[in-house]
């Protein structure tokens, strides 16, 4: 805000002109590198096809990585659906891990499915989930809730829970030891709480 352009105007009014002396002591560039370092910098993105909501994104602690549900990269063909898992590097926006489908083996039928995701705070664990059918009526009763929990360095399945309900919300504790679940039936008022061991 004015507080940060008032204080880089006062290091800059300090900055030797061409042909004299640098007069400045190690208070300055210590003010610098503090200024530098509460700075926001734009990160770019690679080129992503993407149209989910704030429920498909998430930071890890500090920003050091970015996980996100997307639909497709860019050179392909978008899918109704956010549903390939990605990890970007949070500062330089570098793809960490490639666009995946944590279901690789479900029917076409599924990508009626609402997928939802966690990552712990250090980004070392990733929980995704099928939610509830969204746009389309599934074929015969509401399929219950599947939640495959990935390695967020590798991105491959470390344990998989079978949810007998309809997964409404998830999250994982800080060191991704365990996953809340809620769950329940459509259209009731009600919804259950599970909590389950990740790496069982």
């Amino acid at each position: 805000g004015g507080q940060y352009g008032r204080a880089v105007q006062l290091l800059n009014q300090q900055r030797p002109a061409p042909g004299q002396p640098d007069l400045r002591g190690f208070e300055w560039h210590y003010w610098r590198r503090r200024l530098d370092q509460g700075r926001l910098r734009t990160t770019k993105l690679p080129p992503l096809r993407f149209f989910g909501g704030p429920e498909t994104q998430r930071f890890s602690r500090g920003a050091e990585k970015l996980a996100m549900l997307i639909n497709a990269p860019a050179e392909s063909r978008p899918a109704p659906r956010a549903r390939l898992l990605t990890v970007l590097d949070g500062s330089t926006g570098r793809e960490l891990i490639a666009p995946f489908d944590p279901f690789p083996d479900l029917p076409d039928e599924s990508m009626v499915q609402q997928r939802l995701f966690a990552m712990s705070d250090d980004g070392k664990i990733l929980a995704v989930a099928l939610g509830q059918s969204v746009g389309f009526p599934p074929r015969g009763p509401e399929p219950g809730g599947r939640i495959s929990i990935r390695d967020g360095q590798t991105g491959k399945q470390v344990s998989h829970l079978e949810i007998p309900g309809v997964v409404f919300h998830l999250a994982l504790a800080p060191d991704g030891s365990r996953l809340a679940v809620a769950f329940g039936e459509l259209g009731s008022r009600q919804a259950a709480v599970g909590v389950w061991d990740t790496s069982t």
